[in-house]
């Protein structure tokens, strides 16, 4: 029997639709709770679903989930697929978060987490995450000076976590009259900082406009239980553009040309 070209052109592509429609519309789920090290439920923490095949977070409220005050947690509509379950995927500790990257059921590396191999139809449940024991923050000083050792006053100091902090925005905060500054970082990892001076001043580092007069950078370095005092030398001759984009790439100034 003869099909009409144009009948059966629609048959395919109604057919390849539905397939497609098929692998981003699962209805395979993950549902479980998320405790703390003490044994306490974890609350208002995001977690993440992640392709084995990728080493970045999709972008799909599918994959991301945020545990409730008792701890519990839930995936839904998940499309077929292997995926890995995790807290800060290739993402730094945070103060809401305070933890290295971790897998479920109990890995600091991929290759030991257990992957779900998830199906139409298939649902995981009760599943019982428990963390390690939370990064303990360290409150770390420095100061901030210009070659001839005169304290530099008003300079935006940024935090780099060196491992995750690519192209990204970091804690920033500013030195006071005597050029001296302080943060809380994670004992642990590794960070290092950049300073920056506008010539004009301004109250935070989002109103900051003008060029840039003197920069500089620490070292590299991890957080111990004993913090080193960071000292900061800004030099007028510096790689402005270079550390302004290490450091603030993420901030639209008002004044970009002359940055």
């Amino acid at each position: 029997m003869r099909i009409n070209l144009t009948i059966f052109v629609l048959m395919i592509f109604a057919f390849a639709s539905v397939s497609i429609f098929a692998q981003t519309h699962g209805t395979g789920a993950i549902s479980g709770k998320l405790f703390k090290s003490n044994g306490k439920p974890l609350a208002y923490t995001e977690l993440e679903l992640v392709p084995v095949d990728s080493d970045k977070i999709i972008v799909d409220s599918r994959f991301i989930a945020t545990s409730y005050a008792n701890g519990n947690f839930s995936f839904a509509n998940i499309p077929g697929g292997k995926y890995t379950l995790s807290i800060n995927f290739d993402d730094k500790p945070t103060d809401l978060s305070p933890y290295p990257t971790f897998f479920y059921p109990d890995a600091n590396e991929r290759s030991k987490a257990q992957v779900f191999d998830v199906k139409d139809g298939v649902k995981f449940t009760g599943l019982i995450f428990r963390l390690p024991a939370p990064l303990a923050q360290i409150k770390l000083g420095g100061s901030a000076v210009f070659t001839d050792g005169k304290p530099v006053a008003g300079a935006f100091i940024a935090l780099r976590d060196v491992e995750y902090d690519a192209d990204d925005f970091y804690d920033v905060t500013k030195t006071d009259k005597n050029g001296n500054f302080s943060v809380t970082a994670f004992e642990g990892r590794t960070y290092q900082f950049g300073a920056l001076l506008f010539e004009k001043e301004s109250r935070s580092v989002w109103e900051a406009e003008g060029p840039i007069v003197a920069a500089g950078e620490s070292k590299v370095f991890t957080l111990g239980t004993d913090p080193p005092v960071i000292k900061i030398e800004l030099k007028t001759t510096e790689d402005f553009h270079r550390i302004k984009e290490k450091y603030l790439g993420m901030i639209v100034f008002k004044d970009r040309e002359a940055l």
